[in-house]
């Protein structure tokens, strides 16, 4: 496994300590809960996987081509974690808070180790899930006519499938406006640079 020096893990690691130092404030909103922490500890994963990966032979293997079965494993985490029944427990079990941080973490990490071996179309068949999984479970929380979280009132459900909503459409946004950009790139001709203007 190829580590990186402490400097390079600053950032992930200053990111979990401020989630640590923030839990009872995020965790006090269904909302911040669902659409800061969770995608935070998510996020952290990522950052670890960019310095501390894995011999590529032994973690994109024959059962693991391109890294699709990490993505499948990240996409069922991040799933699991929105459904109102195991995000009652987390809050209301401190080992299944437990097991929400490491599991988050590892999801992070494993799309991370994928993504750079992945074919665009796999990445945007990811991103749109990724997308469409935040979408459903907010218009999910939005039309829902009884309360699904008994750890928080309703109108933290309505402001969470807000938030998810946002979320999905958001996610989807980012990556297409990276991909017409790469798109923009590669249509230049070889050998040729963009120059800094002075226009704002």
């Amino acid at each position: 496994m190829k580590t990186a020096r402490l400097p390079h893990l600053a950032l992930p690691t200053g990111l979990l300590l401020a989630l640590a130092l923030l839990r009872p404030w995020l965790e006090a909103s269904m909302a911040r809960h669902m659409a800061l922490e969770i995608p935070a500890l998510f996020l952290a994963g990522w950052l670890f996987s960019l310095h501390v990966r894995p011999d590529a032979r032994q973690a994109f293997s024959a059962w693991n081509q391109a890294g699709l079965a990490n993505l499948m494993l990240s996409s069922l985490c991040l799933m699991c974690w929105m459904l109102p029944v195991v995000f009652d427990a987390a809050v209301l079990d401190w080992r299944v808070a437990m097991l929400k941080v490491a599991s988050l973490l590892l999801a992070g990490g494993l799309a991370g180790w994928a993504w750079p071996r992945l074919h665009l179309i796999v990445r945007f068949a990811f991103v749109l899930n990724l997308s469409g999984m935040n979408i459903l479970m907010g218009v999910l929380y939005l039309t829902a006519p009884q309360q699904l979280c008994s750890a928080y009132q309703s109108n933290e459900q309505v402001l969470a499938g807000i938030a998810l909503l946002a979320w999905g459409a958001g996610i989807l946004f980012i990556f297409l406006a990276w991909w017409l950009r790469k798109l923009a790139q590669s249509s230049l001709p070889s050998g040729t640079t963009t120059t800094p203007t002075n226009e704002p």
